[in-house]
């Protein structure tokens, strides 16, 4: 719902007007396909001569007309990356070696299910204060 109220709000015919994004929410299995194939080094004026790293916003997105055109691209330096929990202690996700299917694993009492039990779920607000911050080192 993010995405559309962020689609809708934004005007391009609009000059100097601040583009509304959402932020992306993705697995670590899926960092590489996701997430590091928009990265790019750039050299930026603020930069001193060194090339920054940056995270293309419509990477995907591109025209036929703005193939060769970077300076249409739209992009921002990315500082850090969010890591939030999505299940609660004891609980973690694991991928069984024998289905490669994906399953919940409590390190308590030694219990595997393939179904996520209710009791794993966690609210935002948990998942928030036990975050983990990673931040990002300059090229």
């Amino acid at each position: 719902m993010c995405k559309i109220f962020a689609k809708a709000m934004n005007k391009n015919s609009l000059p100097g007007h601040v583009t509304i994004r959402s932020k992306e929410i993705f697995g670590l299995q899926h960092l590489q396909d996701q997430i590091l194939h928009k990265l790019q080094p750039r050299l930026l004026k603020s930069s001193n001569g060194r090339l920054r790293l940056t995270y293309d916003v419509n990477h995907g997105d591109l025209s036929i007309s703005n193939m060769n055109a970077h300076s249409n691209t739209s992009y921002f330096c990315p500082t850090g990356v969010l890591c939030q929990r999505i299940v609660k202690d004891p609980w973690m996700i694991s991928i069984s070696r024998s289905t490669k299917n994906k399953y919940w694993y409590n390190a308590v009492n030694r219990n595997s299910v393939f179904e996520c039990p209710q009791e794993a779920f966690i609210d935002f607000n948990s998942a928030f204060q036990k975050r983990l911050v990673v931040a990002t080192t300059y090229i």
